[in-house]
């Protein structure tokens, strides 16, 4: 038992610093003065509380069920398989209910969680067939099933995340963005003025990193 519980921990521990990875990725697209530090630890601390839920109910339960059905070449990949689709299907629809149908929780968090629980339960998957497969006489075929899931991952976070979140928040009811001049250089901490006719034009902000026609400058309000 207590074998088990090492191992256990041990899993959890990996998909949580794989999902916390994917976390700290995904919103290091925000400039400083957007998110902090201190915004990222409520985030990572429910991240881990969840995964640990989730994993001793949901992912262990099932792994361990599993594996008494399914041996061999074919654990590599289906056990990942179906801990990943579990744990990422039941987190989009908590997640997805909160977000579209009663509006309590962002979009851009519905998004940011479920890519994350994505990646830790393909961890979680990974990390049980190497710990628990038994009788791998031919090592290269569950490292080949690893490599496969982790290039899953990979192309999940860069490319997958971030369409998801600009097709669920491209809505009419969000309204839309366009430009009216080419700006010179990226800026945050702009103003937002309200139009007659309904438009918000966005205006000045402060610049990071050096201007366009003066590298010598680093920072400054326009």
């Amino acid at each position: 038992m207590a074998k088990h519980w090492k191992r256990f921990l041990a899993i959890v521990c990996l998909s949580w610093l794989v999902g916390a990875g994917v976390v700290t990725a995904y919103l290091h697209q925000y400039s400083v003065e957007d998110f902090t530090i201190p915004d990222l630890i409520p985030i990572l601390l429910m991240l881990g509380l969840g995964g640990l839920l989730v994993s001793a109910a949901g992912s262990m339960p099932l792994l361990l069920f599993l594996r008494r059905r399914v041996t061999g070449v074919k654990a590599s990949f289906l056990l990942p398989a179906a801990n990943t689709l579990a744990v990422t299907a039941v987190v989009a629809t908590t997640t997805g209910l909160r977000a579209l149908v009663f509006n309590n929780l962002p979009v851009v968090e519905a998004v940011l969680f479920t890519g994350a629980f994505f990646a830790l339960g393909s961890t979680f998957g990974l990390v049980f067939v190497a710990l628990y497969q038994e009788g791998r006489r031919r090592r290269w075929v569950p490292v080949l099933g690893y490599l496969s899931w982790a290039a899953v991952v990979a192309v999940t976070v860069s490319y997958g995340i971030p369409f998801v979140d600009e097709a669920l928040q491209a809505r009419d009811e969000n309204g839309t963005v366009a430009p009216a001049v080419t700006l010179a250089a990226p800026r945050s901490g702009h103003t937002a003025t309200l139009l007659t006719d309904g438009r918000v034009l966005l205006l000045g902000g402060m610049v990071v990193g050096p201007r366009a026609g003066n590298p010598d400058r680093d920072d400054g309000m326009l």
